[in-house]
């Protein structure tokens, strides 16, 4: 079971977390056949501490208006170098969540190069239930491993 009571999401080989799987990558995500513009909302900081920022971008998915894709960036903004970045995530059982891998896994001082993800979230229960994700962010700083888990729920009215 996901740590918000739904099912296991896709496995990521590094999680270890029973049913929290690793987000994914900005390629391979076809944005449907229709030619139609999806609808986009303005990017927000789903996550801030000292030298890390996640911020996603939302668009809703021109196939299918339950779905949408979220493209996260992850940005250094200390002076010390991120390794071993790992973005987990788990959601509530109504939503389907589809991820692709990360960019990368280390993050450059000073935000010389972000590291993004997309992900694909289906809400059965839209206008219903809110998005809400769980989750886990790792990675190791100046020899030190750092582990921060964070609820995110102030996605966009609407989706």
């Amino acid at each position: 079971m996901g740590a918000l009571g739904g099912a296991p999401m896709a496995a990521n080989p590094m999680a270890g977390l029973g049913g929290l799987g690793g987000l994914g990558g900005m390629g391979g995500m076809g944005m449907g056949g229709m030619g139609v513009a999806p609808a986009k909302y303005p990017p927000f900081v789903a996550y801030e501490k000292p030298g890390l920022r996640v911020t996603f971008d939302v668009s809703v998915d021109p196939s299918d208006n339950k779905s949408c894709f979220v493209d996260c960036s992850y940005v250094n903004t200390g002076g010390d170098q991120i390794t071993g970045f790992l973005f987990e995530v788990a959601v509530p059982k109504y939503i389907t969540l589809n991820l692709n891998p990360a960019s990368g896994t280390t993050l450059e001082p000073m935000g010389m190069l972000p590291v993004t993800q997309r992900l694909r979230l289906t809400n059965s229960l839209k206008g219903d239930k809110p998005i809400l994700m769980k989750c886990r962010i790792a990675y190791n700083q100046r020899g030190m491993p750092v582990q921060e888990m964070v609820n995110v729920g102030n996605f966009p009215a609407g989706l």
